[in-house]
């Protein structure tokens, strides 16, 4: 079967993490460039993401369930009215200048 690129992960941990949903829900994904951390600093660093592989045919059920993990992480994510950055649902405070949240905006 072939093998076709179905995301690139932010880091290690987003990477294991989808890999194990997709296992989870019978998707055989292959992760590649997670070996590459090791070469941070001297290789460049588009060169060291974390991409996750599928099995062709099963790439439009690993992308539903794909959808909906992104669905379901955004949802209660705020933006931050003074430097317009999105933050997280779990921070009171945003990440970017340090501004307090304040939900009803």
């Amino acid at each position: 079967m072939s093998k076709v690129r179905l995301y690139q992960a932010a880091n290690s941990i987003e990477a294991n993490l989808l890999s194990g949903l997709l296992s989870h829900c019978g998707i055989a994904a292959e992760l590649r460039g997670e070996a590459l951390g090791g070469a941070i600093g001297e290789l460049p660093a588009d060169l060291l993401q974390i991409e996750i592989w599928v099995d062709e045919q099963q790439l439009p059920e690993a992308k539903q369930q794909l959808e909906q993990w992104q669905q379901q992480s955004s949802q209660g994510n705020w933006q931050c009215s003074q430097c317009q950055e999105q933050n997280p649902a779990s921070f009171d405070q945003c990440w970017q200048c340090g501004h307090i949240a304040n939900r009803s905006e």
